[in-house]
């Protein structure tokens, strides 16, 4: 399904299929999600299927003066890159045979920045209900070695820890978007990144050494890290 601007069903399935079209088409290319509007209401929907996507991210705007530029400058650093994963999201395990659209359950699409990972979490239910689920780690779809993460919510700002096994618990309202960092806690310490940005973990180099955690930001913003069981910002 092409992108079709204002329609609230297009957000829906075009962000279902996209997700679900890596699961083949990440092997061959980076997967195109194709444009859109910044004016869109919907537009947060698309853009964080597209930051996630590992492709291009291209806007549409046909009125410049309509733009939205506080929404752009979520994904762009002041030299004009583009924040952006390491790879192709995919599918979480957990909803590789569920249907988002007709069941309750999220849709989720994870995918690595650095040594943390990224979930985008979309409620695309058709009836346009709240639904509840749950993100955990064993989950997503490559192999992770920790037994605690550190997690933060880019949209919401909810922030936490978890052992492995354990979950982070979501409410989202029709068309609601989040995206959790999820990083792991090495030496007691686990990196966010800076928070002004979508993709927290995409504005920092994360560098340990013999113990110790060096944290070389690529823009100015708000590091936030959990160091000993406590968040610093």
């Amino acid at each position: 399904i092409d992108y079709i601007p204002f329609w609230r069903g297009d957000a829906k399935l075009h962000t279902l299929f996209s997700v679900y079209n890596s699961l083949l088409f990440s092997h061959i290319v980076y997967p195109d999600y194709d444009m859109f509007m910044t004016y869109d209401p919907h537009a947060l929907v698309h853009l964080v299927a597209r930051i996630i996507s590992g492709g291009p991210i291209y806007i549409t705007d046909r009125h410049p003066e309509k733009t939205d530029v506080d929404l752009l400058r979520r994904v762009l650093t002041s030299d004009g890159d583009v924040v952006r994963v390491d790879e192709p999201a995919l599918p979480t395990e957990d909803i590789l045979f569920r249907d988002s659209y007709n069941e309750p359950v999220l849709l989720k699409a994870a995918s690595k920045v650095g040594e943390a990972s990224v979930v985008a979490v979309f409620n695309v239910n058709r009836d346009d209900i709240e639904v509840e689920d749950e993100v955990k780690v064993e989950h997503l779809p490559y192999r992770v070695e920790a037994e605690e993460y550190a997690y933060y919510g880019a949209l919401t700002g909810i922030k936490g820890s978890i052992r492995r096994g354990e979950g982070v618990k979501l409410k989202l309202t029709p068309l609601q978007v989040e995206i959790l960092t999820i990083a792991p806690v090495i030496d007691g310490t686990a990196v966010i990144g800076l928070t002004e940005w979508l993709l927290p973990p995409a504005l920092v180099e994360v560098i340990r050494a013999r113990g110790s955690t060096i944290i070389r930001p690529r823009a100015a913003g708000t590091l936030l890290y959990y160091k000993n069981g406590t968040f610093i910002a």
